[in-house]
């Protein structure tokens, strides 16, 4: 009886040894590990913030049909905010700055149009400067001075643009460009190490910054004086910018990027899948795939042949019938039309028979004498004034990748992105403390202490003569950062580049006017991705068509 008692006890005691603990005390790290590597845990990196900024900009990227006639703004934010289900608020405040009222009437027709198209279009007037951004989870309608003053700071990891930075502790004494510890308070004789980009390289910092600076449409703070600003971080784990704007100007910034990724993805030997580095992006550039879309279309229309018969026919119908026979949405900017002293109802007498859109409406609005114009301006045809379509610029992005082999052209610098005229690439002597023998910059215009010396300067130094002026606390910091082992500052003329032959080119063979050749007008620059090459251009329709057609006619000779 004992006997069997002790075998019982015995199997039971093997049998609880073999039975496997299912919630153990404290789980291996290895499982650990593994439960933080699960994809589901990359949801934690978006924010409820950028949760919500992503659901507002998913329903201003959906298409409605819209019809205002006479509306006032405060019902047009209250049906916006039924139709998208989304909050829609009117900066009441800034509204009244600017002597608008809630019940200040607006119009606009359109079938099929984005909701982000529509307000562009909606808020757009000349004698209303309005606009629109996302804040505090809404969207908010106000003035265009308030909402384009809405900065926000926004990081973009650019590491396939820009090389990484070398390591510090490789870097030896120059003696023509100073003691890299900045101990040499006279530093060497200015001839350090040149721009990067000066030395035909597109992939550092100066020349992205460059890229996403001057072909913008916005406003930008070493350029204008005033805008966003743009701030390089070069970490040797990895380069990023840091941009302060707002939030269409991110956007564009976003557009571009993106833009040129998917260009060089599609030139790799291995042609891979571009893929939008975040949701923001993604968004941003359906958006941007949208409007492209409707102007192939609308391009595409404007080649086919058609015949008109106008007698004394107002202007806004025969735009509507034009709109009918051809789908595409046409609208009248009444407010420039009527600047110009043209109302909607001018009668309109034309006649045509089998010639292009294109041609078609080129003819049409020289017969009036009215100096029409048109432009693709954001999913519709928007038919205007010559001087008020001058003023609507437009930047595209054109892949010349067939046209120009890799570094044939040298990457160059506006003096204005060029660290050259920081100093220590030209061959002014003198440190930063003390300036350099007639060192001539155009950005360093206060003079030192000392015969023809040039020096870092004393924010709170006044100008040694009136035609001097003080440089911002901005422009100040940005040039102590030099301080470190910069010998000069700025030298016997300088010796950063301009612009490529390319690029003059491209400006000599079309209307312009171009903002390099004659202080205003568009803008065009050159660029080398690891696998493409692109020019990116900022003009008016005009200059884009004539743009378009000079690259036809390298190709056509290119494969003769």
């Amino acid at each position: 009886m004992r006997s069997s008692i002790l075998l019982m006890l015995l199997t039971a005691c093997l049998l609880t040894l073999n039975q496997p603990s299912h919630v153990p005390a404290d789980p291996p790290n290895k499982d650990k590990e593994t439960i933080q590597a699960k994809p589901g845990k990359s949801e934690s990196k978006t924010s409820s913030r950028d949760s919500v900024q992503l659901k507002l900009m998913k329903a201003l990227n959906e298409k409605h049909d819209f019809q205002f006639v006479e509306v006032p703004l405060e019902e047009v934010a209250h049906y916006l905010s039924e139709l998208l289900s989304i909050p829609v608020i009117l900066d009441v405040r800034s509204l009244d700055d600017e002597g608008i009222a809630t019940d200040t009437p607006f119009s606009f027709t359109a079938e099929q149009i984005t909701t982000r198209s529509m307000l562009h279009h909606l808020l757009n007037r000349s004698d209303l400067s309005l606009g629109w951004t996302i804040r505090n989870e809404s969207l908010v309608i106000g003035s265009r001075w308030e909402i384009e003053e809405s900065q926000e700071t926004q990081l973009y990891p650019v590491n396939d643009f820009v090389s990484l930075k070398p390591d510090p502790s490789a870097e030896e004494f120059d003696p023509f460009g100073g003691d890299p510890d900045g101990s040499d308070d006279m530093g060497g004789f200015g001839m350090g190490t040149e721009s990067a980009a000066e030395e035909g390289r597109y992939d550092d910092m100066e020349h992205l910054i460059q890229v996403l600076q001057y072909p913008s449409n916005h406003y930008w703070s070493n350029e204008d004086g005033e805008g966003g600003v743009i701030s390089p971080l070069e970490f040797q784990w990895g380069n990023l910018i840091s941009i302060k704007h707002n939030l269409h100007a991110q956007q564009d910034v976003i557009i571009l990027l993106e833009t040129l990724r998917k260009i060089d993805s599609s030139h790799q030997a291995k042609a891979s899948e571009w893929h939008p580095q975040s949701d923001v992006a993604r968004l941003a550039m359906e958006y941007q795939e949208i409007v492209e879309s409707a102007r192939s279309r609308h391009l595409e229309a404007l080649k086919q042949k058609i015949s008109l018969e106008f007698v004394e026919t107002p202007l806004e119908d025969v735009l509507r019938f034009l709109s009918e026979t051809t789908k595409i949405p046409f609208q009248l900017d009444i407010v420039s039309l009527e600047d110009e002293g043209i109302a909607p109802g001018n009668p309109m007498t034309f006649a045509c028979q089998d010639i292009s859109l294109q041609s078609a409406l080129k003819l049409l609005f020289s017969s009036t004498g009215d100096s029409l114009d048109y432009v693709l301006d954001y999913e519709v045809l928007t038919v205007t004034t010559e001087i008020a379509a001058e003023e609507m610029m437009q930047v595209q992005v054109y892949d010349v990748s067939d046209l120009i082999a890799q570094n044939e052209i040298p990457a160059t610098l506006l003096p204005e992105y060029s660290s050259g005229v920081y100093g220590g690439s030209s061959f002014g002597y003198g440190s930063g403390f003390n300036g350099g023998f007639g060192g001539s910059s155009p950005n360093m215009p206060q003079p030192g202490s000392g015969g023809g010396l040039f020096q870092l300067i004393d924010p709170k130094m006044k100008p040694a003569s009136e035609t001097l002026e003080t440089l911002m606390p901005s422009e100040v910091a940005m040039l102590n950062q030099f301080d470190d082992g910069m010998a000069g500052t700025g030298g016997f003329g300088g010796n950063y580049a301009v612009t490529n032959w390319f690029e003059d080119a491209v400006m000599n063979s079309t209307p312009g006017p171009w903002e390099f050749n004659d202080g205003t007008g568009g803008a065009v620059i050159f660029h080398q991705t690891h696998t493409a090459r692109v020019l990116i251009v900022r003009q008016t329709r005009r200059n884009h068509e004539a743009v378009e057609e000079f690259l036809i006619s390298l190709r056509e000779l290119k494969g003769n």
